[in-house]
C-alpha cells in the first residue's frame, strides 16, 4: 500500500507543484533540501512557461522509488534557462515527452534519481535547435 500513497504524492507533486506553482504544496510533499532546491527553478520555469502543464501517462513503484512518464506541453513566453543558456522569448508552443525516477523518505520526495526530458526536440520545437532533414540519398 505504501507504493501506492508514493505514486499519490509523486503525482500530487506534478499536478500542484510543477503544474500550479504551489509552492505551499511543494513544503508538503518534497524535504526541505528539496523545496530549497526546486524552488528558485520552479519560480523561473512559471515566468518562462506560465502555462506548464504536465500530463502523467503512467507510473511504476518499487519501494521508496516512483517513475512518472509524461507529456509536458506550453508556450515559452519569458526568458529561460536551458542547456543550451538562457533563451528569449519564442513565444512557440510546445509538446516533449520526460520520464522522472524520485525516491522518496517519510511521506516526502527526498531525491530526483534521474529526468530525462528530450530538450533535443523541445528545442527544435521552439526553433532554437534546426531538425535535421535526411533526403532520400542518405536513407540508402
Amino acid at each position: 500500500m505504501q507504493m501506492e500513497e508514493n505514486k499519490r504524492i509523486v503525482r500530487r507533486y506534478f499536478e500542484e507543484v510543477v503544474n500550479k506553482c504551489h509552492l505551499d504544496v511543494a513544503a508538503e510533499v518534497l524535504t526541505h533540501e528539496m523545496v530549497m532546491h526546486m524552488e528558485p527553478r520552479l519560480k523561473m520555469r512559471q515566468k518562462a512557461v506560465p502555462d506548464w502543464c504536465v500530463t502523467i501517462e503512467r507510473q511504476v513503484a518499487e519501494g521508496d522509488i516512483v517513475v512518472t512518464i509524461g507529456t509536458t506541453r506550453g508556450t515559452h513566453l519569458g526568458e529561460w534557462f536551458t542547456p543550451i543558456g538562457t533563451l528569449a522569448p519564442t513565444e512557440k508552443r510546445f509538446a516533449f515527452t520526460f520520464t522522472s525516477t524520485m525516491r522518496l523518505d517519510g511521506g516526502r520526495i527526498a531525491q530526483i534519481l534521474w529526468s530525462n526530458w528530450d530538450w533535443l526536440e523541445l528545442l527544435q520545437q521552439l526553433e532554437v535547435v534546426p531538425r535535421t532533414v535526411v533526403s532520400e540519398d542518405e536513407e540508402a
